[in-house]
């Protein structure tokens, strides 16, 4: 119980040297070139690199420009519509975002992104999110809001063994669905093949 006094929670806006969002406008999809993702392209298992659009490196650059471009150890949140899907960025290829993403970059000195990645998907800190959202047509929280968030930030080092538990548990999880999905393929196969 002492340990869990210590723990404190902190806005995002402490948390992290950079919150902003992607671009505020959709280039063109040439259907080649750097990848630029949306809401959708963010899943159970990562980014999908393969089913986004591209575009050109001129509005890649121009995003860049406009820090719509995450890199490693970024942390993705989607704030439009759907709030809360959440990606800790773990390539170092190229893209660039539409606003509907919010781009974190933690403050490495005091947070670790996996961490900050696995926090903002608890349901205490998503319902923050969602109390938060306004807007009649699409519902989104802006980014002025999302930095009043609060995440429990205990010790880096503590940040650190608990997000490696937790990645131990996705990965067991991500195994779990590849092995069902397996036996569902496996059971269909037999089903056809006898009958």
């Amino acid at each position: 119980a002492e340990s869990d006094a210590r723990v404190r929670t902190t806005p995002l806006s402490e948390v992290c040297d950079v919150i902003t969002d992607g671009t505020h406008y959709t280039p063109t999809d040439l259907g080649k070139g750097v990848p630029f993702l949306t809401v959708k392209d963010i899943g159970p298992l990562g980014l999908d690199f393969g089913g986004c659009a591209r575009i050109s490196e001129a509005d890649y650059l121009t995003a860049k420009a406009g820090s719509s471009a995450p890199k490693r150890g970024d942390v993705l949140y989607s704030k439009d519509g759907t709030v809360g899907k959440v990606h800790v960025v773990d390539t170092e290829e190229r893209f660039a975002v539409l606003s509907s993403l919010a781009i974190l970059r933690p403050d490495t000195v005091i947070a670790d992104s996996k961490f900050l990645g696995h926090m903002l998907s608890t349901p205490d800190v998503l319902a923050q999110a969602v109390k938060r959202k306004s807007g009649s047509a699409v519902r989104r929280i802006i980014l002025s809001d999302l930095k009043k968030v609060e995440v429990p930030l205990p010790s880096l080092p503590e940040q650190q063994r608990i997000a490696a538990i937790l990645d131990q548990a996705d990965a067991i999880r991500a195994k779990r669905r590849q092995v069902l999905a397996h036996l569902d393929s496996l059971r269909q196969a037999v089903f056809r093949t006898t009958f």
